[in-house]
């Protein structure tokens, strides 16, 4: 006997629940398509932030603990 795969398992789970969700709330479109639209974006930002190399996400965070905050400095005027 072999296990089952889990992970087709739970993406079909998650696809069959999103859509009787969407099913479900077809009466509320404007607001359904907002949070849609949120949750396209969020997900474009962690594919992004998944796809960026280490090296200048370290770089980046070394820079900023330094003080270097990449923007010019800002003078005062008397």
């Amino acid at each position: 006997m072999s296990s089952l795969p889990l992970i087709p398992l739970a993406e079909a789970a998650v696809f069959t629940l999103g859509c009787a969700g969407i099913q479900a709330l077809r009466n509320h479109a404007v607001r359904l398509t907002q949070v849609l639209v949120v949750m396209v974006f969020v997900a474009v930002l962690a594919i992004a932030f998944a796809m960026t190399p280490d090296d200048e996400l370290n770089a980046a965070a070394n820079a900023t603990a330094a003080g270097d905050t990449g923007m010019p400095p800002t003078f005062a005027l008397p």
